[in-house]
């Protein structure tokens, strides 16, 4: 059997951590490495010590279940954490440095997550799924990634965010990925 590289190890790591989100939308994971150690993770759903959304704790979670608004709206009614902006608030909280860091997401950093990532000096994001983002804002990203010299990469074969069911094994996903490699 071959050894899985490291890429595809984190990525792993940070679908294992989707598995513990509560939105009732995608389902995303985040894991922070530095100098080659997993230092934080995170995961989206309520904040600490607020109702999760698969209890009615974020009313725009139980609209979008219910199909009465789309992927993109009403982001400001949402009470969820993102799961990069938990991975490093759960850092900031132990005293974690993420300098240099790399950061594994199931899910394109928004453009807010973005920042905040830029803020903590990261090197690059690799991200599995894409974030649909309007294209005023992919400018704006764009110009964020340029100026501040971080790379952000797409790995994998998904175009669209997609679910994470918990039941989804790393077995499910290293036989989705083909080799064992984590690409497609």
């Amino acid at each position: 059997m071959r050894r899985v590289n490291k890429d595809a190890y984190y990525m792993r790591m940070a679908k294992v951590a989707a598995s513990r989100g509560d939105c009732l939308g995608t389902r995303a994971g985040t894991v922070i490495v530095v100098d080659d150690r997993i230092v934080s993770t995170g995961f989206n759903g309520a904040p600490d010590g607020v109702t999760h959304c698969s209890d009615g704790g974020c009313p725009r979670c139980e609209a979008k279940a219910e199909g009465i608004i789309q992927s993109g709206e009403n982001l400001d009614k949402c009470l969820c954490v993102h799961a990069e902006e938990n991975a490093i608030l759960s850092a900031a909280r132990h005293g974690i440095r993420l300098s240099g860091c790399d950061i594994y997401t199931t899910v394109q950093p928004c453009l807010g997550c973005l920042r905040q990532i830029i803020q903590v000096r990261a090197n690059r994001v690799l991200y599995r799924n894409e974030y649909p983002l309007a294209r005023s804002t992919r400018v704006a990203y764009d110009r964020l990634c340029r100026e501040s010299s971080l790379t952000v990469s797409r790995t994998g074969r998904r175009s669209r965010a997609k679910e994470v069911r918990m039941d989804d094994s790393l077995d499910a996903f290293q036989e989705e990925s083909g080799d064992g490699s984590g690409r497609a």
